[in-house]
């Protein structure tokens, strides 16, 4: 007596054959999941650590200080900077067209905020 996994091959030789349509969809779904995880495992070897990245012009101070890990409020305070208002987050270009400077003055200040407030919040070894 044969067993199930026997006739599986024969079996889905035999339903391929009486129904091509689907054996040819069949096969093209297996070709496009083929495809789309070799694209998901070349674009996985190509991510980036998650972490604290180069504070750049497009970056809100809520983006700067999760990255960081420090509270918003505190390093818009920090960097001398007005807390949100009503209209929501401004990107630090935002901050610069305000005030008049160039995008480089603000994005100074608010890498010395983070190393100030980084520094402060860490604990001497015990």
């Amino acid at each position: 007596m044969r067993t199930v996994t026997q006739m599986l091959p024969e079996r889905l030789i035999l339903t391929f054959r009486r129904r091509p349509r689907a054996a040819f969809l069949f096969a093209v779904a297996l070709l496009l999941t083929g495809f789309f995880a070799v694209q998901v495992l070349i674009d996985a070897m190509h991510w980036q650590p998650h972490g604290p990245r180069p504070v750049e012009p497009w970056m809100t101070m809520r983006l700067i200080a999760h990255m960081h890990g420090l509270s918003p409020q505190e390093l818009d305070i920090a960097a001398g900077l007005p807390l949100p208002g009503r209209d929501g987050p401004r990107t630090l270009a935002e901050h610069a067209a305000a005030r008049g400077v160039p995008v480089e003055q603000i994005i100074a200040e608010v890498d010395a905020a983070i190393a100030r407030l980084s520094a402060d919040g860490e604990q001497p070894d015990q």
